[in-house]
């Protein structure tokens, strides 16, 4: 699975991490600084439509905060199934790539 963010969300950085405003919706979510990061890599990578796995984003969060794979790999895939669920995250077709 590749995912990337949503081009319906609108960022700003907030005092606690980010805010992100789906801009169908009408919601405002608040991001902690840990998934702020994810968000800020996932928006990079969605700006050349390549997306990442889960994996790829936990061996990111992994290195930049110092705690293992398997800490971040747990980390990264409760933030995606939120972001998901919330219609944050686009996923990609597996047979693109």
């Amino acid at each position: 699975m590749r995912v990337l963010s949503s081009p319906e969300i609108i960022t700003q950085p907030s005092d606690n991490g980010l805010c992100l405003l789906h801009a169908v919706r009408g919601e405002c979510h608040i991001l902690n600084n840990t998934a702020a990061f994810l968000w800020e890599i996932l928006e990079e990578y969605s700006q050349s439509n390549d997306g990442l796995t889960p994996e790829e984003l936990a061996k990111k969060l992994s290195e930049r905060y110092n705690i293992s794979y398997d800490n971040a790999l747990t980390d990264v895939e409760t933030f995606l199934s939120d972001a998901i669920s919330l219609g944050l995250i686009t996923i990609l077709n597996q047979e693109a790539h």
